[in-house]
């Protein structure tokens, strides 16, 4: 999964890091919702947690938990 996202140019990165910050804001004021319902705030859910995933701060978190098991 990191390999697909690590092949997603960076400008491409930021625009849904963008698209997901306003799917959230507009979930959370409930515009979101009531237009499309809540097929995009899962969406935009999905993509910022794809993208905290990948940071290095958590996958060193994770290298670390694998070694110490």
């Amino acid at each position: 999964m990191q390999q697909l996202i690590e092949k997603i140019p960076e400008p491409l990165k930021l625009v849904g890091d963008l698209a997901a910050v306003a799917g959230w804001v507009t979930a959370l004021s409930g515009v979101l919702t009531a237009l499309f319902g809540l097929g995009a705030a899962f969406l935009s859910f999905i993509w910022a947690a794809l993208r905290i995933y990948e940071t290095k701060t958590v996958q060193n978190w994770l290298k670390k938990r694998r070694g110490c098991k």
